[in-house]
């Protein structure tokens, strides 16, 4: 929803799935190892393995910071920062330390946003013909519309394969599928609600490696 439906122009920025780089690439390899050793047996169970997968590797979608607790639908805070890129820090990707942590997170915990560079939008209150009191923004935001994108990421899927002959005419495959092989952590986006405790705190995280057996 725009903060301002006068001006609409003002609601203006990139969809909230945009991404501005995004990679994909797969791959197949035969090993060709021991697919014609002449014992049987370890050409039965040693040859004839395939290896495939799947490498993805994206910059991150945007992050729509919002001011909460005003009526006014779609509020953004005010951006008093230099620039969006400063507003990020360079190190978001490594944990602060316990010792060393000027936000008050007890643990180790990661930080994406400045929060020095966004400010509270001023509010007012107004009272409907029923005498209920909103709080509403006085005027829209300065901050721009899905501005400023979180990090981004990457991951590879391999799968290890095999077929075993049974009859003349049937075989049994075995399949080993590893979902993120690297267990890359890949954060997750920030909080993005000015009014929170953890505004610009980077709180969850995609899944690690996953195996399965087929």
């Amino acid at each position: 929803m725009p903060q301002d439906i006068y001006n609409l122009s003002n609601n203006r920025g990139p969809t909230p799935f945009s991404q501005r780089h995004r990679f994909t690439t797969d791959f197949l390899w035969e090993m060709p190892w021991l697919r014609n050793a002449d014992n049987a047996a370890v050409r039965a169970i040693l040859g004839g393995w395939s290896v495939s997968g799947i490498v993805e590797a994206s910059t991150g979608t945007p992050v729509d910071i919002e001011q909460s607790g005003s009526r006014t639908a779609g509020a953004r805070p005010d951006f008093i920062g230099s620039s969006h890129e400063a507003a990020v820090f360079d190190n978001w990707d490594e944990p602060l330390a316990d010792g060393n942590n000027p936000f008050g997170c007890s643990a180790h915990c990661y930080y994406y946003l400045d929060e020095s560079a966004f400010g509270l939008a001023p509010e007012t209150t107004i009272t409907d013909s029923q005498g209920n009191s909103y709080d509403v923004l006085a005027r829209p935001g300065t901050m721009s519309r899905n501005g400023i994108f979180r990090g981004g990421g990457w991951t590879t899927d391999i799968a290890l394969s095999k077929g075993f002959a049974v009859t003349e005419g049937s075989k049994i495959s075995f399949r080993a599928d590893f979902f993120n092989f690297f267990n890359k952590t890949n954060l997750g986006g920030p909080r993005d609600t000015m009014n929170s405790s953890r505004f610009g705190q980077i709180t969850g995280a995609g899944s690690g490696r996953v195996v399965q057996f087929s």
